[in-house]
C-alpha cells in the first residue's frame, strides 16, 4: 500500500523534477492540512448555497465536490510561496527530512500555528478569505441569474424541466469585481455565462 512516507521518499528520488516542483509535491500533504483550516468556512458557504439552489442541480454532490476542489486549489495557489518559505524554516532544524516535514504538516492543523502565520502574513489570510467569498458570490449570482433567465433559456434552446448537470469556471483570471467565465451544462445543452 502507498503511504505518505513512501510517496515522500519516491518524490525525493525523482530526478525529473525541478527544485520548485519537488517542493510543491513535498508540500502536498502540508497544503491539504493548510487548506483544511478553511474547510469549516467553505462548508458553511456550500450549505447556504445548497439550501437555496439544490433544486437547480441534477447532481448537487458533484457540484459540492467541484467547489471544494476549486476553492482548495485557489487557496493553494495563493499560499504556496508562503508555505515553501515556512517549510524552509523547518528544514533548518535537526532531524530527518521526513520528521521535519511531518512536524510542519501537523502544525498546520493547529489553530495556534495559524494564529502565528496570521500575525506574520495577515494579507495572505485576507486574500484567501476574499477568494472564498468571491467564489461563492460569483456562483450565487450565476445561479440567481440562471433561475431568473431559465424560461428564456428553455424557449431559446427548446428544453423543459432540465437541471444543471455540471458547472465549472474557466481557467482565466477573475476580473470586473471577481467575475470569470462559467461553463455549465443543462440537460445536453452546453452553455457559457460571463
Amino acid at each position: 500500500s502507498i503511504t505518505s512516507d513512501n510517496l515522500y521518499i519516491d518524490l525525493l528520488k525523482s530526478e525529473d523534477l525541478t527544485i520548485e516542483e519537488k517542493y510543491i509535491q513535498d508540500l502536498q500533504g502540508a497544503c491539504e492540512n493548510f487548506c483544511s483550516f478553511f474547510t469549516k468556512k467553505i462548508q458553511i458557504k456550500i450549505e447556504e448555497l445548497s439550501k437555496k439552489h439544490e433544486n437547480q442541480f441534477e447532481n448537487l454532490n458533484s457540484f459540492i465536490e467541484y467547489s471544494f476542489k476549486y476553492v482548495y486549489k485557489t487557496i493553494l495557489d495563493a499560499s504556496i510561496k508562503t508555505l515553501i518559505k515556512e517549510i524552509n524554516v523547518y528544514k533548518n532544524k535537526k532531524g530527518s527530512t521526513i520528521d521535519i516535514y511531518e512536524e510542519f504538516s501537523h502544525k498546520l492543523l493547529k489553530l495556534s500555528f495559524h494564529k502565528q502565520l496570521y500575525e506574520k502574513y495577515p494579507i495572505l489570510y485576507e486574500l484567501i478569505d476574499k477568494k472564498i467569498e468571491n467564489y461563492f458570490l460569483l456562483i450565487e449570482c450565476f445561479l440567481n441569474s440562471l433561475e431568473n433567465d431559465l424560461e428564456e433559456l428553455q424557449h431559446t434552446f427548446r428544453f423543459e424541466n432540465q437541471k444543471i448537470m455540471n458547472v465549472y469556471l474557466s481557467g482565466g483570471d477573475f476580473h470586473n469585481g471577481g467575475k470569470t467565465t462559467i461553463f455549465f451544462t443543462i440537460g445536453k445543452t452546453k452553455c457559457k455565462s460571463g
